[in-house]
């Protein structure tokens, strides 16, 4: 028999330190339900026990064997968000996106052009910028950015990402809209001509898309 929402997150929070080391024996009569009977947890308490203090002895195994994904953000706000998933998150992910959307196909025939935010180009997407063929990543996605304020973007940077687009045949583009938006803008400045033979979808990812920056991309 499944175990509702409720009844499994109960046991999570059972198998998490920190409230093990907070309530003691307990922790075994924890429920949501009467969660108003246990202290409140300070944020310093939050931060001081991160990372060991919330991470289960499963989750911690998972990890060691690699089993599973993380990531967070940058912390820029004061506090950083930390994400556990399976290695199969995005693969299924893409996979959802192909089946729902028209044009895009099977993953097999899924080219996705990435196209991010300038924090993530700064941090993550192109920390060792290099040739085309170090830059596609798992399922069938090719990162395009190269630097941190879209404003700076060259004629050569404008240039070398048009050109990539149509090398790998990216059918998918997946962008910031207000990066990409100044990636247009910047294209149609310097009198680039170059069209995406092969483009069949933008989808606008990673942030609020402002009305005017989706007409202009239209």
């Amino acid at each position: 028999m499944l175990m509702s929402m409720e009844d499994s997150l109960d046991e999570i929070i059972k198998g998490i330190p920190l409230y093990q080391q907070l309530y003691g024996d307990e922790i075994t009569n924890f429920s949501l339900q009467k969660s108003f009977d246990f202290p409140v947890l300070t944020k310093p308490t939050l931060a001081q026990s991160y990372p060991q203090g919330w991470q289960t002895n499963q989750l911690q195994q998972a990890m060691a064997n690699e089993e599973i994904l993380t990531g967070s953000t940058s912390g820029s706000s004061g506090s950083k968000i930390f994400v556990f998933g399976s290695k199969a998150h995005y693969l299924n992910e893409f996979k959802r996106v192909a089946s729902v959307l028209p044009g895009i196909g099977s993953i097999d025939h899924y080219r996705r052009g990435l196209f991010t935010t300038p924090h993530c180009s700064s941090t993550a997407c192109f920390k060792d910028f290099g040739p085309l063929k170090s830059r596609i990543r798992k399922p069938n996605t090719l990162l395009l950015n190269n630097c941190a304020n879209p404003i700076c973007l060259t004629r050569d940077d404008i240039t070398r990402i048009c050109d990539e687009i149509n090398i790998y045949q990216v059918n998918y583009l997946d962008v910031d809209p207000i990066y990409f938006c100044l990636f247009l803008k910047l294209k149609e400045d310097y009198g680039i001509t170059t069209t995406f033979k092969h483009l069949k979808l933008i989808s606008y990812s990673y942030e609020f898309a402002p009305k005017a920056c989706l007409q202009f991309i239209k």
